[in-house]
């Protein structure tokens, strides 16, 4: 696997990427380079942001030899398609690529007089990952037998992503309904899936719409009609702003399950680095390092509920791990109990779970910082991490 080609140095150091603008404010580097440290990787991967807006230069980045990969955002997720090697089903079906993984072609090995040659960039979606991850985790929180009508507002890309999942989710059924202020674009999406537009929002009280998933800015301040939103759809918006955008702030006072723009850019990064590197992402360091430096720290006080449960080693099937250095130092021996306090918003279902998570969290942290407060180097302490951070 990856780890044991690192230890025995059959691994090259790569550089990996954030393609796109604006992509200054982007947490990717935060949650990813976490990842590469938690897996033993940080002294060879690194995550960076590379701002363009020029596709050809971008694919021209990832083909230098020396590239890992990259997530690609805005707006280069359509134009960067036509430019690949290879394209997945789904991104194809969908008509964007948010990642490219790099490989060298089995002919010649990376490191050849024309390197540009030898790499293969394979283009694929993770955004519809996240977002199907989420709907069916939104749909369970509301319960019910399933059989239930879908919604996608807005008709762009991530539109196309949205219908792309919804129509591989358990409990989702009939055509996907689809709004936007564009009808005709609204027909476009609708003809490319099999979608059914909807002119008229209010016209869906009654029908039976059990999630909705904005892809329509925040800064349009758009909410659902108090009618429809009353009737306690889940919702997830695919934006995202401080304190909520008004579609999420509007359906969580209905009552309705909610997630968010953040919860969706952090299952869709750890379905790429599964991708890049052939591991189980470690969504508890992950999320860690995502609350602890995002936005200097904003999320501390209240993490969405995807981030809080992850960072407590509740989803994705894994065991509690250990964490990184940089959250380590930040919050040093009362990180486990802010961790047990950040996965409290979880609610009763965790149960006794929670306990033990905080349990050995803290325990794994002070370990951890007793080391790095006795002085010893940095190396010392990356070496505790590594071993809190392995599987039990």
């Amino acid at each position: 696997g990856t780890r044991t080609q690192a230890a025995i140095g059959m691994l090259s150091p790569a550089r990996f990427y954030l393609l796109g603008s604006p992509i200054k404010k982007s947490p990717s580097p935060i949650i990813h380079n976490a990842a590469f440290a938690t897996h033993g990787l940080g002294s060879l991967f690194h995550y960076e942001r590379y701002e363009t807006t020029d596709a050809r230069a971008a694919v021209t980045l990832m083909r230098n030899g020396s590239s890992g990969g990259a997530s690609v955002t805005i707006p280069l997720k359509e134009a960067v398609l036509p430019l690949v090697d290879i394209v997945t089903p789904a991104a194809r079906m969908i008509g964007a690529v948010n990642t490219i993984a790099c490989r060298s072609t089995p002919s010649v090995p990376i490191g050849a007089e024309d390197e540009s040659e030898n790499v293969q960039l394979i283009g694929d979606n993770t955004d519809w990952v996240g977002i199907h991850r989420l709907v069916t985790q939104l749909l369970e929180r509301r319960g019910g037998k399933g059989g239930v009508r879908a919604l996608v507002l807005g008709a762009g890309g991530t539109a196309r992503a949205a219908v792309y999942a919804l129509q591989r989710c358990r409990g989702v059924t009939g055509p996907v309904l689809i709004y936007n202020r564009t009808k005709t674009r609204a027909d476009e999406l609708a003809a490319r899936f099999g979608g059914e537009v909807v002119a008229d929002l209010a016209s869906l009280v009654g029908q039976g719409v059990g999630v909705v998933v904005s892809t329509i800015p925040p800064d349009t301040k758009f909410t659902l009609p108090d009618v429809l939103a009353a009737e306690g759809p889940a919702c997830l918006d695919a934006g995202y702003e401080p304190g909520g955008t008004a579609f999420t702030q509007h359906a969580r006072a209905a009552g309705c399950q909610v997630a968010e723009g953040l919860e969706m850019l952090f299952e869709q990064a750890t379905k790429q680095s599964e991708i890049w590197l052939g591991l189980s992402a470690p969504r508890s360091t992950m999320a860690c390092a995502f609350i602890d430096e995002f936005n200097g720290g904003a999320l501390r006080e209240n993490p969405p509920r995807t981030l809080a449960e992850a960072a407590a080693g509740l989803t994705g099937g894994e065991r509690p791990r250990g964490l990184s250095l940089a959250a380590v130092r930040s919050f040093g021996h009362g990180f486990g109990e802010k961790v047990g306090g950040l996965a409290g918003i979880v609610g009763e279902k965790a149960g006794g779970a929670l306990e033990k998570v905080t349990e050995k969290v803290s325990e794994r942290a002070g370990q951890i910082s007793s080391r790095l407060s006795s002085g010893r180097r940095d190396s010392a302490a990356a070496a505790a991490v590594t071993q809190a951070t392995a599987p039990a």
